[in-house]
């Protein structure tokens, strides 16, 4: 989908923070917490792309055996643009292939495809023939576990030349991974030349306590936020951030911290220029789902009003001080533990 390049009508984007999130939102309302019927996600999805987020918005994420119930769906809004659409494949992908070339055929014009995503596969053996039986020209996502099988699975990936994707949140706490374990997770994939994309859990601008949703009694979780992640990701690729300090960008839960002006984007005393921005959208960090457009939108939003608005330095300080942390918190053992019995 192009990315427009007029303001919003809210809040002019500073360049910086237009080249960090265009089109980085692929839009998943029919999957939990969200679970719209197809009629109720495809009607959010027009919205966003006639809307003042539509800068900010990707694909609309559909699983193949839905895609017909999609293609329903969107005949009944006229759009001048062709929809582009993630397919998710089930981890008997390489069955599927045929049945999505043949969709590919029907779609032209109407509905692009401009990437699958496969399930988690058996095992890493299984990526090389799948890749073979997919159109070379489609970008493919392969989820990625993180478990000791992670390194086995990016390798493959990376002989293939395609793309990874992880998974950062979920309907349980225990679904919901680390910074360690994301920040080792980039910086193998990193090394290896492998982009990615996230999803799940990231409905927020910045790292911090989240209901998993909006039901009664539904257990608080630290969920990732996406900012983090995208600058995270852009100091990695930039050589600007490795190790601990990458696990302290992933952790950080001020977004005061993340300073953001026409020309550059800033966390902390570490300032990503434009250029740095661009090499990481085109070439490592893709883009993440969410069933949620609205959240990551306005959220970003408010950040770009709060960089506009004059603040002391000395408050500024203050916050910083109060509320930095650490790698050694961020790594805690018994976190999930206390995180599944916190309620909201």
């Amino acid at each position: 989908m192009s990315v427009l390049s007029e303001a919003s009508p809210l809040t002019a984007r500073p360049a910086s923070i237009e080249k960090l999130t265009a089109s980085l939102v692929d839009y998943a309302g029919l999957f939990p917490p969200a679970g719209l019927d197809m009629n109720d996600a495809v009607a959010r999805y027009w919205e966003a792309r006639h809307g003042a987020g539509r800068w900010m918005l990707g694909s609309f994420v559909v699983p193949l055996a839905r895609c017909e119930a999609f293609e329903e769906a969107v005949e009944s809004h006229s759009s001048r643009d062709a929809w582009s659409a993630s397919v998710i494949l089930s981890r008997d992908a390489i069955d599927e292939t045929d049945a999505l070339r043949a969709l590919r055929d029907r779609w032209q014009g109407r509905i692009e495809i401009g990437s699958v995503e496969i399930a988690p596969l058996r095992s890493s053996a299984h990526i090389a023939p799948v890749a073979n039986a997919l159109p070379r020209d489609l970008a493919a996502f392969y989820e990625v576990q993180l478990n000791d099988d992670r390194d086995a699975y990016l390798g493959a990936i990376a002989d293939c030349g395609a793309f990874a994707k992880v998974r950062t949140g979920g309907m349980k706490v225990s679904a919901f991974p680390d910074v360690i374990s994301v920040a080792a997770f980039l910086e193998k994939a990193e090394s290896l030349g492998v982009p990615f994309k996230a999803t799940a859990g990231l409905h927020h601008l910045t790292r911090g306590p989240q209901r998993i949703s909006s039901e009664p009694g539904s257990p608080s979780v630290w969920m990732h936020g996406y900012l983090n992640l995208a600058v995270a990701a852009a100091l990695l690729h930039a050589g600007k951030a490795r190790g601990s300090e990458l696990v302290e960008v992933l952790s950080e839960s001020r977004s005061e911290a993340f300073s953001i002006t026409a020309k550059a984007l800033s966390w902390r005393d570490r300032t990503l220029a434009l250029p740095e921005i661009e090499r990481c959208r085109r070439a490592f960090f893709q883009s993440f789902g969410s069933c949620s457009f609205s959240e990551p939108f306005d959220e970003l939003e408010q950040l770009i009003a709060a960089s506009k608005a004059p603040s002391p330095k000395a408050g500024a300080a203050s916050s910083a001080a109060r509320g930095s942390i650490s790698s050694a918190d961020a790594a805690l053992p018994s976190q999930s533990e206390r995180q599944a019995q916190q309620t909201m």
